[in-house]
């Protein structure tokens, strides 16, 4: 029997369709980095409290660490670990303060593309490619420009809470997902309880229907919040003697009291 072919493959204009649409946002998307790349490399915006993380605070912590000034470092700034430690490493390796403060601008650029990157990879597995599009748009007209060539550590920290999130979706091995349940907590000393959240709403909906299957991943959930509560503590306790975390506590109940 003969087989008949047609000129044309069954729904080749759609597969041309959405071929130019792809090498547009394709297109898009290089132009984009390209222009995000000239910012951080030629204009990378110095934030001020950075500023002063670098040239001051950074010292100042080096010297408590040095000299054994803890509990109660004196000025050891306000900052989160999550900023603190790229800026003391850098200063430890010997780079200059302009050095460190470009640094932490190519941070955040590396954190806010691979943001996009992993945002895009999620919404791709979970949901679907155009979900995963609207989102990596969404990411690329939003305010997080201005924090990919800025020295804040706000870029970083979202990239941490995207990566924790991303692990708790798909389960690998237990001890990354310890790793990044501590790396996302030193985002802010508030942020052990949310990502705890998004940990257990990850695991449904067999937390809920046979929560047996999952007691070693809250088991593992439950170690890596301890292990953050004890380096969120561990800072706060280097930086502020007892006696003055006892003073803020009442001054903060007095505070809720009234």
């Amino acid at each position: 029997m003969a087989i008949r072919f047609s000129g044309t493959k069954p729904g080749f204009p759609e597969f041309r369709r959405h071929k130019s649409l792809h090498l547009l946002a394709g297109f898009a998307a290089l132009t984009v980095l390209v222009r995000l790349s000239l910012f951080v490399i030629y204009e990378p915006y110095f934030e001020g409290d950075t500023q002063l993380l670098v040239r001051g605070h950074i010292n100042a912590i080096r010297r408590c660490l040095s000299e054994g000034l803890f509990p109660g470092c004196p000025d050891p700034g306000d900052f989160p670990l999550v900023q603190n430690f790229p800026s003391l490493i850098l200063n430890y390796a010997g780079f200059s303060p302009d050095a460190i403060l470009h640094a932490l601008a190519y941070l955040s650029f590396v954190s806010f593309l691979g943001s996009v990157v992993l945002i895009f990879w999620i919404l791709k597995r979970k949901a679907s490619l155009m979900a995963a599009a609207a989102a990596a748009l969404v990411m690329i007209t939003s305010p997080l420009l201005w924090y990919s060539h800025s020295t804040f550590g706000e870029m970083l920290s979202a990239f941490l809470i995207l990566a924790f999130t991303a692990v708790s979706l798909w389960r690998p091995y237990k001890w990354i997902h310890v790793l990044f349940l501590v790396a996302a907590s030193s985002t802010k000393e508030v942020a052990l309880p949310f990502l705890l959240l998004i940990g257990v709403i990850c695991l449904a909906p067999e937390i809920v229907t046979d929560w047996r299957k999952l007691r070693k991943s809250v088991a593992w959930l439950a170690f890596g919040g301890m292990l953050s509560l004890a380096s969120t503590w561990g800072s706060i306790i280097f930086a502020f003697a007892p006696s003055q975390i006892r003073v803020m506590s009442r001054n903060r109940s007095s505070l809720f009291r009234h």
